[in-house]
């Protein structure tokens, strides 16, 4: 099971949501130099927080929402763009918020696309969510 909570309101989330950049984050970041006498300097350090989760569908069959909970997590992100939440992944919980853009063509926090185009969308209906977050 994957929710998302933000101390008050706890959104389940659909359990076909991939982290799609899982291992794509080292803990560890390292700074190489060479000194006057061409000798490597290397000083490592470990990351704290900054790992990001962007959790998105496997395919156009996995992943629904609807659009009334897409709509919600839009808001949470609108009203309270860098409050902590918890998400719990498969039985692992991580202190995350909203990862905004931080620059011009990045996307947003909360992303979603009908699965079906309707005219006049209801809350009810389905949407795949991308939903991109980041440790604190």
């Amino acid at each position: 099971m994957i929710t998302l909570s933000n101390g008050t309101d706890t959104v389940e989330l659909d359990a076909d949501l991939r982290w799609t950049d899982e291992f794509d984050w080292s803990p560890v970041i390292e700074s190489r130099d060479r000194s006057l006498t061409g000798a490597l300097l290397v000083d490592s350090s470990e990351l704290i927080a900054g790992r990001p989760i962007t959790l998105a569908p496997f395919d156009a069959d996995s992943g629904w929402m609807t659009r009334g909970q897409a709509l919600a997590l839009r808001q949470w992100a609108a009203e309270a763009p860098d409050a902590a939440m918890t998400l719990t992944w498969n039985g692992a919980a991580y202190a995350v918020r909203f990862r905004h853009p931080s620059a011009e063509g990045e996307q947003p926090a909360v992303g979603a696309e009908p699965v079906v185009f309707y005219a006049d969308p209801q809350d009810e209906d389905p949407v795949l969510v991308t939903l991109r977050l980041i440790t604190v």
